[in-house]
């Protein structure tokens, strides 16, 4: 104690100012939606790179991409898991027909809605037999009209009832049932029409034809 206080701790240099980051580099692929994916999060890069492979740097604060050692993009860090953090300047100027090209991109978009939207597009474009590119388009269309507050409202009430579907969404939204309770029942005039349902009756045989013996 006596060496240590007489010499070394006057030599002693002060504390950083900050805390020390601990930093990480990881390698990663441009996605159809010209973004990567970095510990459990999503960040833009210029559209140009899709398909590219991209270096990223990562500290406890900031995310910067690189390109063959060129800075390309800085983003700050998600602040929660699978978090979409985004750089309109890095969108092509097409960006409508390119995010309705395809199931990724209509994902990524649907993301940045909320989570509700996201899982029925989910279910709409990966359902087996189906092609559900044209409904999780048309779904996603009706941000435009409904906007986004209603639209995740009326996507929160399919799924409650097991009817992650367009049609679906598309009903809660024109009877104005995504402002009830999630579980507030509809009236028996108010059912929905589920995909490949038939209507009452359907079944029935035809009183107006002859019944073979």
């Amino acid at each position: 104690m006596d060496l240590f206080s007489g010499e070394e701790q006057t030599a002693l240099s002060p504390l950083p100012a900050t805390r020390w980051q601990e930093i990480s580099w990881q390698t990663a692929k441009v996605q159809e939606s010209w973004r990567v994916q970095a510990d459990r999060a999503f960040y833009s890069v210029p559209y140009r790179l899709i398909g590219a492979q991209v270096l990223v740097y990562l500290t406890s604060t900031t995310v910067e991409i690189f390109e063959n050692n060129t800075l390309i993009a800085i983003h700050p860090r998600a602040s929660k898991a699978w978090q979409h953090v985004h750089n309109r300047l890095h969108d092509p100027p097409n960006i409508d027909q390119v995010i309705n090209s395809t199931r990724e991109s209509l994902m990524f978009r649907a993301g940045t809605v909320s989570d509700e939207v996201k899982q029925v597009t989910r279910e709409i474009l990966y359902r087996k037999g189906v092609d559900g590119l044209r409904p999780a388009r048309a779904l996603l269309r009706l941000l435009s009209r409904y906007g986004s507050d209603r639209v995740t409202s009326a996507c929160r009430r399919a799924l409650f009832y097991e009817s992650p579907e367009y049609s679906v969404v598309k009903q809660i939204l024109t009877k104005g049932l995504d402002q009830l309770p999630d579980q507030q029942p509809v009236s028996s005039t108010g059912n929905y029409c589920f995909t490949f349902a038939r209507s009452p009756g359907y079944f029935e045989p035809d009183e107006r034809q002859e019944v073979q013996p």
